[in-house]
């Protein structure tokens, strides 16, 4: 994950944003250094134990493989990722969900603008603030 980012001025230099009004509740919003694509996450709780966001990831959007300290769950609410973990590939839709495990290599890519909500125990320090 990256630096926190001034949103306005990410609005005027991407195309692939879609139209929304940030929600009462929506905390920090970071960029996610993806490989290619627009991805947006922003904190909607962050305490000891636990780190919950909300994300965004624009179509064609590649997040190159990777892996993490906590367990992690991925919901998916709009749209259709491919999700690869240790080398399978799974295709993820509107209502599905995945859990990696500690240390478990997995990689994404969109094939539409996907929101997702991201959950990790314990906490992930790279999670932006609520």
């Amino acid at each position: 994950m990256s630096t926190s980012f001034n949103l306005m001025r990410l609005a005027e230099i991407t195309e692939s944003l879609p139209s929304w009004q940030p929600k009462d509740g929506m905390g920090t919003c970071m960029q996610i250094g993806t490989k290619r694509g627009t991805s947006l996450i922003w904190g909607l709780l962050k305490e000891s134990g636990i780190a919950v966001a909300n994300t965004f990831f624009s179509k064609g959007s590649v997040l190159e493989e990777h892996s993490h300290d906590q367990k992690e769950y991925l919901i998916i609410y709009k749209g259709r990722a491919v999700i690869t973990v240790e080398g399978v590939d799974t295709i993820l839709t509107v209502g599905d969900s995945i859990v990696f495990e500690i240390g478990q290599t997995h990689s994404q890519v969109c094939e539409e603008d996907t929101w997702l909500i991201a959950v990790t125990i314990p906490e992930s320090e790279v999670f932006p603030n609520a």
